[in-house]
């Protein structure tokens, strides 16, 4: 988590803050940037799409002799990222050029200078992805540094192409979490007097998912219209995700152990067992919000994927010890209640197994997506699937779970409620 937050990155503007400038003769690659032409952008309201250079030069230690002003040779150089090992060459990534008016063939070079430069340039150029790098044509130093911004506007905004769909996409599951929020909360209020836990459990579930949706949605906004990104929208957002998920398994483990202390006239104090699910989930909090922390900047980082193999194996791990607690305790409940005949009640978990084996089964599918998404490469065309992938797959499957759950436990007059009453200490989510 550390990590991504000390990459001071958002997406489609990068900042340099603390960025050494690249040995002699050499080239550091920065970013990846998603550019949409302007004939092909969803919403071309901001006309062709455009790089604005933001750059100086500094001195770390000022005692140490040399002048930023006779350093000469460091460039930027945005350019597709498809012919980089063509264009990256001597005789071209050195010796400043400048940069025309639409960036003829997608190259545009900016001089980083102690002046601090600024340089707005459109891109007429067909979409891609387009790599930025440092170019240090002069002589070797390492008592200077880079400051400054470098971000990219679409035509639709500062979203990168692939995540602009994103924005609406998270607009339109906050009204569905809303509508499924009013209708459950409303059906759940005519039993408030049995007070059942499950039915609180979701409908807290889904007024987290209204927060999350629209958390997101307020990144994304936020970020397409003023190229602001904020850390503390990201990590509030991650953060109620995470939640909802947590509270899902909680629901799931905390009912069916109250079964057992209720209806099966188990006298054990169970709040050992509790604080064992607590802190399982507390686990995965940690670990999914670091996974969701690398997954953010993998493709502009262009992040290798043993790295994000390594990051997303701790949180699947956790997430298939919940799933297989999960079954363990619906087992546990099934088989007694089967035996004292409690027809109504054991028809109620089985078909909760059944979905928890849908959504074990959404998520393995959710993972391979996030894992191996294959719709943020140079083929522009699948660019627009980007969204399913990275998101759509899990949100479509937990509001698909979540569904399927109100349907098992909608409240009506043949449904007991004592199978899902919690002990004393156990209330608490």
């Amino acid at each position: 988590i550390l990590f991504f937050f000390a990459e001071q990155t958002s997406a489609e503007s990068v900042s340099f803050d603390e960025v050494l400038v690249p040995p002699g003769k050499s080239l550091q690659p920065l970013y990846l940037f998603y550019v949409h032409s302007q004939n092909d952008s969803l919403n071309d309201r901001r006309g062709p799409p455009a790089v604005k250079f933001n750059l100086g030069l500094r001195k770390i230690h000022e005692n140490i002799p040399g002048s930023t002003a006779g350093h000469q040779g460091l460039e930027a150089i945005l350019l597709p990222y498809k012919e980089l090992l063509t264009l990256v060459e001597t005789s071209h990534a050195c010796g400043f050029e400048g940069s025309a008016e639409g960036a003829a063939g997608g190259v545009v070079r900016h001089e980083i200078t102690s002046s601090h430069l600024q340089e707005e340039v459109n891109l007429l150029v067909d979409s891609g992805i387009y790599a930025l790098l440092f170019a240090n044509c002069g002589k070797d130093t390492s008592n200077f540094k880079v400051t400054g911004t470098v971000s990219m506007r679409n035509s639709h905004g500062f979203l990168s192409a692939i995540d602009y769909p994103k924005k609406n996409f998270y607009c339109l599951f906050a009204v569905l979490y809303s509508v499924s929020a009013m209708m459950w909360v409303h059906r759940a209020l005519q039993w408030q007097a049995q007070g059942p836990y499950i039915f609180k459990g979701i409908a807290l579930i889904s007024i987290v998912g209204v927060a999350e949706c629209t958390s997101w949605w307020l990144l994304y906004y936020r970020w397409n219209t003023s190229n602001e990104y904020s850390d503390s929208l990201f990590l509030i957002a991650a953060l109620f995700t995470v939640c909802k998920v947590m509270l899902s398994f909680r629901l799931v483990l905390i009912s069916t152990m109250s079964i057992e202390h209720l209806q099966l006239k188990d006298k054990g104090d169970r709040r050992g067992d509790y604080l064992k699910v607590d802190a399982v989930l507390l686990l995965y909090m940690v670990c999914t919000v670091s996974e969701m922390s690398v997954l953010a900047f993998r493709h502009s980082r262009a992040v290798q994927l043993e790295f994000v193999m390594m990051n997303v194996a701790p949180s699947v791990a956790v997430a298939c010890a919940l799933f297989a607690l999960c079954h363990q305790a619906l087992a546990g409940v099934i088989a007694p209640l089967a035996i004292k005949r409690h027809d109504a009640q054991v028809a109620v978990f089985v078909r909760s197994q059944a979905i928890l084996n849908v959504a074990m089964l959404g998520g393995f599918v959710v993972t391979m997506l996030q894992v191996f998404d294959p719709t943020a490469g140079e083929n522009v065309q699948y660019w627009w699937l980007h969204w399913f992938c990275s998101d759509g797959a899990f949100q479509l499957v937990s509001f698909a779970t979540l569904c399927a759950a109100m349907h098992t436990w909608l409240p009506h007059a043949r449904q007991g409620t004592n199978n899902s009453q919690v002990p004393r200490g156990a209330e608490k989510v």
